[in-house]
């Protein structure tokens, strides 16, 4: 029994053993990142882990950051490389030449830098560059070329270990080790003691120290590794160590499980506790730089390099890894099998070979090319104990490292063992189907089947003679074959309009034939020919390309993900691998070990490897902004963790939130869902963008969940405030309450002026009313006044009027009288030249003659005509007074002539009243018109009248 136990356990040994050779082999996921990805410069010092995970590191522009997404940089004040960087619970400390600092994380996130060196004494100022630091409890060490700054307490001071310049530094156990060309020291209080036993190590150049196992593991530049047990020095002996010697170490990184090695010359070498050779990474399999300045064992297991030119990630923790590099490509993977200890590989360049397990190497793995395969092949197909080789050349056996002819009439896609005879196989070329036969050991062509000249990349013999055909993405084809073999004696075609399932991949597990299309995994339903979704296979909201049974377990091969599950268990991977269209295909190994083919070549993935339980995921909010501002920000996520709660004004109510799940491995599909405060939760989405825009005022609460494949929900949240507008905040209100009361007390105030004023209207009323009675009397008073008045202008008119006619009837007399004495006078003279002729009568004469001169007399000095000028200044508006003061030389007729013209008298009845002729009335208006200084066409009556 005892024996039988022992047997197992190294039975187990050996199948362990096996993985891990096999597995060892194989590149793993490497991941490159040049100085154009994060835009800085090329050479990178060291590396950290900070507490949320991101990555930082010292590089040659500054202070490099990466948060699986973005990139970073924090530069020196002074501008130069930083050679050393170490975290702290929330500080990143970092330095270079003759300069050192800190990162530190502000309120909203945002990091900023303090220098540190400017507190110097100005004696200490220039001490090179700083190579290491390092934290232990309250005391810093900054290691720089020659001496140790120590900072505690807030102060510094300054110590020199010897003249040799430091070669590297390593805090272990609380203990500072330095090493120099002297030797190997420790930085005890303020004092440097030489370590004993070390005396060997002097002149020698020391790459590393680290803690191992209970021991100091010494790595030397080109002597090797050796082990430092108290005072006692030994070599540390490996399978790598001519490697290492050849192309010298530069630096050293140790985990739990393996010892990391980088050099100068050939890349990372990684091998186990035993100092067995596990892994070589280096330009040939994948590395860009062969210059490994640093390496680190992140919080996954993983690997990062700080490489002379560029920074490289290492999936190191995966179950998946690849035959070979894009830089050493053997072309695209379209099959492979293992077959008597050789790993059989079909390429669009031909059919290569490798042994079995493939052995690890420091260069890339070397495959062989069997010769005459030379072109595309297609498939390698293992039935019974022969192994066929399906290519665009013919048909082939595979005989070890050669191949043997079956037939190279056309183009062979690949080859099935009929289900009825196995010494028959269908084989599916380019111009349809043929059947060849075993026959004394030898495969010959039997037959062709007539009936099916096309194409069938895809297919599966249901039963036999009835096959199942992809013949495009939306057509499947089911034909039966006669008896002889040779001729296609039924065929029915179904599309998606008749149900038949889009791009759809055909497969046969058990006796089941299956349909995988995006939608599901479907069945056929012979008794109606329908297509049914299969509820067994299918697996909700995944697109599986194609499934197969093997070791008592369902495999599945989709664009995203590749799936072991068993009635135990459920395994799968998510992977980003580029499949081939039509040639989605899995290559067994054994119970736990498939080769996936894709675009790249082949991949490796074992299902029994889990890394779950040492993901490092995160789920995290990582900026906050404003967008109603040109996006400003309001927080930004960063290693200290911290959040604060932000006060956004309610102008600015437009959040967006940016979030994501911060995972270096190989990225995985995932969904999110958010919500703020208590609504419903979002559908689940691929965006990692959300923005609410006219937020209310008040506490908000947004939280977002990452939902992984793996059915774990990770989850973030963000609390923020969004204030009253000006309108509705306190101060506000206490300024409304304050208008309110001054309102108040404005309309107390205002009712009793109304109050009063009313009683003032009343009061001015009743005045008013005594006003407009006393108005009214005086109006009728006035009125009456006026009346009189009117009344007196009346009579005035009337006697204007009477004067007028009185005047009138005193012209008209004047011309009466005028004209009487004239006759009178024409008598008289008459009478005195009939008297001429007695001379008796002389007496008489002079009597007469004096009546003569008295009559003359009487008509110039009438005195009617005083009364006539009298009455016609009256009437006229002092005419004649006015006429003689603008006028004074104008002569009496003159003066009569222009009362007579503004009477509109004519010449006719002028000429008697001035006891002239007409012809001198005309003279006289003459004069009157040059005295007057008339022109021509003025008129004599209306410049009078304008008087």
């Amino acid at each position: 029994m005892f024996q039988k136990r022992i047997n197992l356990i190294a039975l187990f040994f050996v199948f362990f053993c096996s993985i891990e050779i096999s597995y060892a082999g194989w590149t793993n996921l490497i991941y490159n990142f040049s100085r154009n990805d994060y835009q800085a410069g090329s050479q990178n010092w060291q590396i950290i882990q900070q507490n949320n995970n991101w990555m930082y590191f010292a590089n040659k522009s500054g202070v490099l950051e990466f948060n699986g997404t973005d990139w970073k940089l924090y530069p020196l004040m002074k501008g130069s490389d930083v050679r050393a960087i170490q975290r702290s619970k929330d500080r990143i400390y970092f330095g270079g030449l003759n300069e050192f600092g800190y990162l530190k994380s502000g309120k909203t996130g945002k990091l900023s830098y303090v220098c540190m060196s400017d507190s110097l004494p100005k004696d200490c100022l220039f001490f090179g560059n700083i190579w290491k630091i390092y934290e232990d409890e309250q005391t810093l060490y900054f290691v720089a070329d020659n001496v140790v700054i120590k900072f505690v307490n807030d102060k510094f001071s300054s110590f020199t270990a010897s003249p040799d310049k430091i070669s590297f530094a390593n805090l272990i156990k609380g203990v500072l080790h330095l090493t120099t060309e002297s030797g190997i020291y420790a930085f005890v209080g303020d004092q440097f003691y030489l370590l004993p036993g070390t005396d060997w190590f002097k002149g020698k150049k020391i790459r590393a120290i680290c803690p191992f196992e209970d021991k100091l593991l010494i790595a030397t530049a080109s002597e090797g590794l050796f082990l430092l047990d108290g005072q006692k020095i030994s070599q540390f002996e490996t399978e790598v160590e001519p490697f290492i010697r050849r192309y010298e170490i530069f630096s050293v990184a140790i985990n739990d499980k393996y010892i990391a090695i980088g050099t100068v010359l050939k890349g990372l070498v990684l091998i186990d506790y035993k100092g067995k050779a596990v892994k070589y990474m280096n330009e040939s399999n994948g590395l860009q730089n062969n210059t490994v300045l640093n390496i680190l064992f992140d919080e996954d297991e993983n690997i990062w390099l700080g490489l002379d030119n560029g920074i490289s990630y290492i999936e190191l923790n995966s179950p998946l890894t690849n035959l070979y590099s894009a830089q050493n490509s053997y072309g695209a993977g379209y099959d492979a099998m293992l077959y008597k200890d050789r790993l059989y590989l079909a390429t669009n360049r031909g059919l290569y070979y490798s042994e079995w397990p493939i052995p690890v190497s420091e260069e890339s793995t070397k495959l062989k090319l069997i010769e005459g395969s030379q072109g595309q092949i297609w498939s390698v197909d293992l039935i019974g104990n022969d192994l066929f080789c399906s290519s665009d050349k013919g048909l082939f056996l595979v005989k070890e490292t050669a191949l043997e002819l079956i037939d190279k009439k056309t183009g062979v896609w690949s080859v099935r063992q009929m289900l009825n005879n196995p010494d028959r196989i269908w084989a599916s070329t380019y111009d349809g189907f043929y059947v060849f036969e075993k026959e004394n050991y030898q495969w010959k062509k039997k037959s062709y089947v007539h009936g099916y000249p096309g194409s069938a990349i895809n297919y599966v013999e249901e039963s036999p003679k009835n096959i199942w055909i992809r013949t495009g993405k939306e057509e499947l084809l089911w034909i039966s074959v006669n008896d002889s073999l040779d001729k296609i004696v039924e065929s029915k075609h179904y599309v998606p309009q008749m149900g038949a399932p889009f791009d759809s991949y055909v497969c046969k597990v058990n006796d089941s034939v299956l349909f995988c299309a995006p939608s599901g995994i479907y069945g056929f339903n012979k008794k109606n020919e329908t297509f049914t979704l299969n509820t067994d296979f299918t697996i909700t909201g995944r697109n599986y390309s194609a499934i197969w049974r093997k070791f008592d377990a369902l495999w599945y091969l989709g664009p995203l993900y590749v799936r072991k599950r068993t009635k135990n268990s459920d395994v799968f991977y998510a992977h980003n691998l580029p499949l081939i269209n039509d040639f989605e295909r899995l290559a067994f190994l054994n119970d736990h070990e498939v080769i996936i083919c894709n675009e790249s070549g082949f991949s490796l993935w074992n299902a029994n490897y889990s890394n779950q339980d040492k993901l490092h995921e995160t789920m995290s909010i990582n900026k906050v902004s404003i967008s109603k501002t040109g996006d400003s920000l309001i927080y930004m996520n960063s290693f200290s963790g911290e959040k604060y709660i932000p006060e956004i004004s309610y102008k600015n109510n437009t959040v967006r939130f940016q979030y994501g799940l911060m995972s270096f491995l190989t990225p995985s599909p995932v969904k999110y869902r958010y919500r703020l405060d208590n609504q419903t939760w979002s559908e689940p989405t691929n965006s990692t963008i959300k923005e609410y825009s006219n937020l209310l005022e008040g506490k908000h609460v947004f939280k977002v969940e990452a939902l992984l494949e793996t059915g774990v929900h990770l989850t973030d949240e963000f609390v923020f405030i969004v204030l009253s507008p000006w309108y509705r905040s306190t101060w506000s209100y206490i300024v409304y309450f304050i208008l309110l009361g001054c309102m108040l007390i404005g309309i107390w105030r205002w009712d009793d002026k109304r109050i009063k004023k009313k009683k003032k209207q009343i009061e001015s009323f009743k005045q008013q009313e005594l006003v407009e009675k006393e108005l009214h009397f005086q109006e009728e008073t006035e009125k009456k006044e006026q009346e009189i008045i009117q009344l007196k202008n009346e009579h005035l008119e009337m006697e204007i009027k009477h004067k007028s006619q009185e005047l009138a009837n005193i012209a008209i007399n004047l011309v009466g009288k005028n004209e009487i004495l004239t006759e009178i006078k024409t008598d008289l003279s008459k009478l005195s030249e009939e008297l001429k002729s007695v001379d008796k009568t002389s007496e008489l004469r002079r009597n007469i003659f004096r009546l003569n001169n008295k009559i003359d007399e009487n008509i110039r000095q009438d005195d009617n005509l005083k009364k006539f000028e009298e009455h016609f200044d009256l009437v006229h508006n002092n005419f004649m007074q006015k006429l003689s003061e603008k006028y004074p030389e104008l002569s009496l007729n003159e003066k009569k002539m222009c009362a007579f013209v503004k009477m509109q008298l004519s010449s006719k009845e002028i000429a008697p009243l001035l006891n002239i002729s007409v012809r001198g009335i005309e003279t006289l208006r003459y004069r009157l018109r040059k005295k007057f200084e008339l022109d021509r066409e003025d008129n004599l009556m209306s410049f009078l009248n304008s008087l």
